[in-house]
């Protein structure tokens, strides 16, 4: 793992999975930028520390974590002693930081890490982990430390997984409610469901995978599956179907192209499978429907 110097702006481009910092409290943090995650701990004292255009007052040692291309920076208003349970000095704070897709979709889409994902969506808008949990990332970072090779990105897991899973109500505050650019808050989940959906009426009649949709929201797949049932009522799937059943009607009454055909150019690649659907969404085959609507 390489030891470096706090950068205000770092670009994922080193080869690394994971990057260890030291730095200190008192430098210039006007604007820090990472294209990735970060894990930041500060030392105890007193700061202003800023994210997303948010400022707070901090005191005592602090851990925080940040979502990729989170704009954030502190001040130090005055030192203290080291925090229990870190072995740092009065000087000297603690970052570890790795790329934005290391875990991957796929990955963060499983019920064995939902909480994991959860955790990486809250962090795109800045999360404080409380007193209590300090003394665990300190001795996760430091075994961490010690490291190498694929050890690394195991340890890594070892402490997102026991981050995840402490109680939040005690653990854990967002810290902004304010969007960040190349995140995905809430306010800008609403308008990625929105986009897909009239991605679904525009381009019905193409292979839409989910994958590729949750891609087009900003999202894992997990959280737009979420999101998606939370905006619509409706599974994806669900609503796919039922805007390709819609436009499939609307051309069995007013054209007279065959029903494969119709299947065909509306997303389908089964016969059987549409006529299966078909009859078990509208109770009669497309033959049926045809001859009723003529």
């Amino acid at each position: 793992m390489k030891t470096n110097q706090l950068a205000k702006t770092t670009l994922v481009d080193d080869g690394e999975c994971v990057s260890f910092h030291h730095f200190s409290p008192a430098l210039d943090t006007s604007s820090f930028v990472y294209d990735g995650y970060e894990l930041l701990v500060l030392p105890e004292g007193s700061y202003e520390f800023w994210v997303a255009g948010e400022t707070f007052a901090l005191t005592g040692a602090q851990a925080i974590m940040l979502g990729p291309k989170l704009k954030h920076g502190w001040r130090r208003v005055s030192g203290g002693h080291s925090a229990a349970g870190c072995r740092t000095s009065v000087e000297d704070g603690l970052a570890i930081r790795w790329p934005a897709d290391l875990l991957g979709e796929g990955m963060l889409g499983k019920r064995q890490t939902q909480a994991i994902a959860e955790l990486l969506e809250m962090a795109a808008r800045g999360v404080r982990f409380e007193a209590g949990v300090l003394p665990l990332i300190c001795r996760r970072l430091e075994v961490l430390r010690g490291r190498t090779g694929f050890a690394i990105y195991l340890g890594l897991l070892e402490l997102l997984h026991e981050l995840s899973n402490a109680d939040r109500s005690l653990f854990v505050r967002v810290l902004s409610a304010a969007p960040a650019a190349g995140s995905a808050p809430s306010a800008e989940k609403k308008s990625g469901i929105e986009e897909v959906m009239a991605l679904m009426q525009a381009n019905y009649f193409r292979p839409m995978t989910l994958e590729e949709m949750a891609r087009k929201a900003c999202m894992t797949k997990g959280s737009f599956c979420r999101s998606f049932r939370a905006r619509t009522g409706k599974t994806y799937s669900e609503s796919l179907n039922e805007i390709r059943l819609g436009h499939i009607c609307r051309l069995l009454s007013e054209t007279r192209d065959t029903v494969s055909e119709i299947a065909y150019r509306s997303g389908y690649r089964s016969i059987h499978h549409f006529h299966r659907h078909f009859k078990r969404q509208k109770g009669c085959t497309p033959l049926e429907f045809r001859e009723g609507h003529r």
